[in-house]
């Protein structure tokens, strides 16, 4: 692994039964003896190291962009002045710029060890993205820690299950083995995930459990309400607009 990790947390390898050749996958597929779907089995594996490696590329170049950007020199507190630049070349908005910008900071300047596996297209985007989702609570030394244990895992062969099962297995340890005291309940809202081709976004808000338990119940109930009053009007043959009928389609 190169250098000794800083933590007293006991590092164990995570190993695939068997290492993930093209032939391992064509036989994992259960495709028979069909030559034509074996191809397109492997091809789907090609393209999906190929697509792994575009992405971390793109993260070395959001990278190196934020922390040359003479107005922002790598400072995450004004991330967003270069978010609103990169969202122009990522045809994004600003707040899904921002959160690949802080994805890829973490990634290139915090987790180098799984950023070469994921460079190599040994570690599967949507596995990097899961490992970025469990260590975004993270102290940067832990997160350093995080990426020294994953590093040495047969990432290039290990399932899905396997991957995940470890990573909370890290991260609980790691959070366990450095945090002495309680921290203050942190407090975020983030736009996650936004889709134009199906018009949905995901929003994310983070804080203390009886603030968020709070504001869940007077979401619903004030879902319920506009239900309601819908209903109503539609039932009554109400003229006009309905409320928070943004589509006009409810009618």
């Amino acid at each position: 692994m190169g250098d000794e990790l800083e933590s007293d947390i006991p590092v164990w390898p995570v190993r695939a039964r068997h290492e993930l050749t093209e032939q391992r996958i064509v036989e994992a597929a259960e495709v028979g003896g069909d030559v034509d779907q074996a191809t397109r089995v492997r091809g789907i594996h090609r393209t999906m190291r190929e697509r792994t490696m575009l992405y971390a590329e793109q993260m070395r170049l959001l990278t190196e962009f934020f922390t040359r950007d003479p107005e922002v020199e790598g400072c995450l507190d004004v991330a967003d002045v270069s978010a609103m630049k990169v969202a122009v070349g990522l045809r994004s908005s600003t707040h899904r710029a921002e959160a690949l910008i802080r994805d890829a900071h973490r990634s290139v300047e915090l987790m180098p060890r799984t950023f070469e596996a994921l460079a190599r297209g040994d570690l599967p985007e949507d596995f990097h993205q899961y490992l970025l989702r469990r260590v975004r609570r993270l102290e940067d030394d832990q997160v350093r820690d995080v990426d020294a244990h994953v590093a040495v895992w047969e990432l290039a062969s290990i399932s899905r299950s396997q991957f995940e099962r470890h990573v909370r297995l890290i991260v609980a340890l790691v959070s366990a083995g450095t945090i002495t005291s309680p921290r203050e309940p942190e407090r975020d809202v983030r736009l996650e995930h936004a889709d134009p081709a199906s018009g949905t976004a995901t929003l994310s808000v983070s804080g203390p459990i009886p603030e968020i338990t709070a504001l869940m119940h007077r979401l619903d109930m004030s879902a319920r309400d506009v239900q309601r009053a819908q209903r109503h009007a539609l039932e009554s043959g109400e003229e006009g607009p309905l409320l928070f009928d943004i589509d006009e389609n409810l009618r």
